[in-house]
């Protein structure tokens, strides 16, 4: 599913956008009005593409734009100008790093034949994002009840138990023996997986949201599982900027 933003303050055009998109399945489209209510829908959404109205009441289009690109999981997000310029007068759209226009008064099908190209292009890119997704890295490590090869990606976080560790993953947790948490995160060899604690190293892919405890302590907690492990101020600016570079490559780099 892809989701659209339309900022845009004309019923007429409104009317157009809707004819169109109330018939399709593969979107899910949300309005604003003006620039600033696009921004308060950003800060609580994830969009895929923008169609965006120069001509908007308060902030403009130009603006509005400027804004949306400050966002680093935006840098290169799909913006479509609407304008009533003609095309010699939109050299000041590459400053925006603008992918198309529409030039009003436009029609339906010239609408949908925008929307289409774009479509298209998020459904390659998130296709081209799973098949990378789906190579694996298998680490080899001696547990309890031997050896056994363990899929990287599976891996949530490790933690020291007396004189081992125990290596939690989607699915299980095993008991490695013999070996300290050095010996797991270099074992793992992975830029994602590092330490956050003394007793606790993470898998930043995993984490679903840090919550502060105290002045000295925060807590880490998982996408689909239920553990809690601790973060110790000494490791947070570490995991904070590796959690910052892979939001910024998931969202940019596949688009790069």
């Amino acid at each position: 599913m892809v989701r659209v933003l339309i900022v845009e303050d004309s019923a007429e055009d409104l009317a157009i956008y809707k004819k169109i998109l109330n018939q399709s399945d593969s979107v899910i489209i949300t309005y604003a009005f003006s620039g600033e209510e696009a921004l308060d829908l950003i800060d609580h959404n994830k969009f895929d593409i923008f169609f965006l109205d120069i001509d908007l009441p308060g902030m403009d289009g130009f603006e509005l734009a400027r804004k949306i690109r400050q966002n680093p999981q935006y840098i290169l997000s799909y913006i479509i100008f609407v304008t009533g310029y003609s095309e010699n007068q939109l050299d000041v759209f590459k400053e925006f790093h603008c992918y198309d226009y529409l030039v009003k008064p436009f029609s339906i099908d010239d609408f949908q034949s925008k929307l289409q190209l774009f479509l298209e292009q998020v459904a390659r890119e998130t296709n081209m994002k799973k098949s990378a997704d789906i190579k694996t890295k298998m680490v080899l490590f001696s547990t309890s009840n031997g050896d056994c090869l363990i899929n990287a990606n599976d891996i949530i976080f490790a933690e020291t138990y007396r004189n081992n560790c125990l290596l939690h993953t989607d699915k299980d947790v095993y008991r490695l023996v013999g070996v300290s948490l050095k010996d797991v995160i270099d074992q793992i060899n992975d830029e994602y997986f590092i330490r956050c604690h003394k007793s606790f190293a993470v898998n930043i892919q995993k984490i679903a949201f840090i919550r502060q405890i105290n002045y000295r302590l925060r807590q880490i907690s998982f996408e689909n599982n239920d553990k809690i492990v601790d973060l110790s101020n000494m490791f947070y600016e570490t995991i904070m900027s590796k959690y910052q570079e892979l939001s910024e490559h998931r969202e940019v780099g596949e688009l790069s």
